[in-house]
């Protein structure tokens, strides 16, 4: 059984890996399509006096690699995608059908918040939230016509500004959301990521 308690955090599809291994699958197998943005000035912002970042080792959370909204912001308009080695162009063909029309220019930021961790290890996700906007609300919807298992029961989208230490998030927040919130950011185009794009 999952071990989780529905009353204390979101249900994920991280809180049943056991249908997952029942089906043949692995969590990190699916695809996701993202919108890239321009990066953001994380470092300048928090200043390099400080040890703020955090970097895993465990090769889990390969992504969990200090202020990633430095080099490589994006904002991921559908994660859950599922695998399909033949999808090839046939999937970008699609991904670019489905969101044709739609004006994914930029994204702005709502403000600056965290997800908790995964495994266990102390660091914190700290994010810009997006304001739901209807292109991106739209795109996420559109792309849920594509086969894919929904890994959160609600769409937030955001942009991943850095994993810090879990004591210093209070602060990493507030410093990062008096400088970033209301920020608008250029998108700089889709990102057909994830092992099947």
């Amino acid at each position: 059984m999952a071990n989780f308690d529905p009353r204390k955090k979101p249900i994920t599809m991280y809180d049943f890996p056991q249908i997952y291994e029942r089906l043949g699958m692995a969590l990190g197998d699916f695809g996701c399509i993202m919108l890239d943005v321009e990066p953001l000035p994380v470092l300048d912002i928090l200043e390099k006096s400080k040890d703020w970042f955090y970097f895993s080792t465990n090769p889990k959370l390969k992504y969990v690699k200090g202020p990633v909204g430095s080099t490589e912001a994006h904002c991921t308009l559908l994660y859950g995608l599922t695998p399909d080695k033949n999808a090839g162009v046939k999937q970008r063909d699609s991904v670019d059908e489905l969101l044709y029309g739609l004006d994914l220019s930029e994204v702005q930021i709502d403000h600056v918040d965290s997800f908790p961790p995964q495994f266990n290890e102390p660091y914190s996700c700290v994010v810009a939230k997006l304001k739901t906007n209807s292109a991106l609300g739209e795109a996420n919807r559109r792309l849920r016509f594509l086969p894919h298992i929904d890994s959160f029961l609600e769409y937030r989208p955001h942009v991943t500004l850095a994993y810090v230490n879990q004591a210093d998030t209070e602060e990493t927040i507030k410093k990062l959301n008096d400088e970033l919130e209301g920020l608008k950011i250029p998108a700089k185009g889709i990102n057909y990521g994830g092992p099947i794009a």
